[in-house]
């Protein structure tokens, strides 16, 4: 009987467990993210968030003009930049250098 009982609570918590997913979408090419292109926004070029948190991450290169668009779904992958937090009107948040971006 005890060997039914935790057979059952088993099968009962397999399904929960196998539909669990995680909040980042990692692809071959990099993590989801949604990207903001505001070159009007003082020093910045636009900025990120990653799918799997709330985090702002902003850029100050130029990006390829397919991108230059507001809450454009894609994968990203990009570096931390060794410097202070950028503080500008419009936002406040880490420098990232994007190394590779393309459409979800």
């Amino acid at each position: 009987m005890n060997k039914f009982k935790n057979l059952l609570f088993i099968l009962i918590l397999l399904p929960f467990a196998a539909g669990c997913e995680t909040d980042t979408e990692v692809s071959n090419t990099g993590l989801a993210a949604k990207i903001y292109y505001t070159p009007a926004c003082a020093t910045i070029n636009g900025y990120l968030t990653l799918d799997s948190n709330v985090k702002t991450y902003v850029f100050q290169h130029e990006i390829d003009e397919k991108f230059q668009e507001s809450g454009l779904e894609v994968f990203v992958d990009f570096q931390l930049e060794e410097q202070r937090p950028l503080t500008a009107e419009c936002t406040q948040a880490e420098i990232i250098k994007i190394t590779s971006i393309r459409e979800r």
